[in-house]
């Protein structure tokens, strides 16, 4: 027998959802743009994107994210997703990303609840321990269980530029999903 408690929403844009209140039930189409240990950033048609909490899809799959709205250390995501895969193999582009400044990070501490940004970042990796994080003023950003796919080995005192989607902050430290990675040898 199978029971089905209500009708799945329809999708729409990421500008859209955040609008929501929290704990509604919400469905967003768009492209996995990035993926780490913890979920999938998933990129609509309007080059938005939202952070999908626990979603397993790979990277250039086209999906239908459908969850829990809710915010988790300063940034929107769907908790609970359910993904329904359309495509596979897609070509992943990205936009141009942001650059990344102290300004801009406190401005997302002190600010409200924020959308995934997708950003750049030139600097020194430091901490061997924790594979190359960039100190940015007074935050460390941390790339938070890298893809396999993504090149990512202990980059410690060697001058980089990363690039990812920027989805937690806790205090004075910043998780991202790591995209693009260059590293001096």
């Amino acid at each position: 027998t199978v029971k089905q408690f209500g009708i799945m929403p329809e999708p729409i844009a990421v500008a859209e959802v955040v609008k929501k209140a929290k704990n509604e039930w919400v469905a967003v189409e768009g492209l996995v743009t990035g993926v780490n240990g913890d979920g999938n950033v998933i990129t609509d048609a309007a080059g938005n994107s939202i952070f999908a909490y626990k979603a397993t899809a790979k990277l250039g799959q086209k999906v239908v994210v459908t969850g829990s709205l809710s915010s988790y250390r300063k940034f929107f995501q769907i908790s609970n997703p359910i993904v329904e895969v359309k495509s596979s193999d897609n070509k992943v582009e990205y936009g141009t990303p942001v650059a990344l400044t102290e300004a801009m990070i406190k401005a997302v501490a002190d600010g409200e609840d924020t959308t995934t940004t997708y950003f750049t970042y030139t600097g020194q990796a430091g901490d061997a321990a924790a594979y190359g994080t960039i100190t940015v003023g007074a935050y460390t950003l941390s790339p938070y269980k890298v893809d396999s796919s993504i090149k990512y080995d202990r980059a410690y005192g060697k001058k980089g530029k990363v690039e990812g989607y920027f989805y937690q902050l806790n205090n004075k430290d910043m998780r991202y999903t790591l995209t693009k990675v260059q590293f001096a040898e």
